[in-house]
């Protein structure tokens, strides 16, 4: 019997949770929040970078999901931030 896939979920924005662990057992949860590198956009890619390069290296991930963000009219209609539509 092969073992369960390990998954990594992530629900993408400027404080991004995350959600890691194999099918059946209890996940491990957090948050990588783009703000603690600072205002600059590419500084925040890079760090969100090098923290899912930690977390593959750590962890022997099987499977990538990420939820699907939501319509741009939609976002804009709702006020989300700019800092959010970009990001995404």
């Amino acid at each position: 019997m092969s073992a369960k896939p390990f998954i990594a979920a992530f629900d993408v924005a400027t404080v991004t949770g995350v959600c890691l662990g194999r099918v059946g057992e209890k996940p491990i949860t957090g948050v990588i929040n783009l703000k603690t590198a600072g205002t600059s956009r590419p500084q925040r890619f890079l760090n969100f970078s090098d923290k899912l390069y930690r977390l593959f290296t750590k962890y022997d991930v099987d499977q990538v999901v990420y939820e699907a963000p939501i319509n741009i009219r939609v976002m804009m209609k709702i006020g989300s931030s700019d800092d959010v539509i970009t990001t995404l």
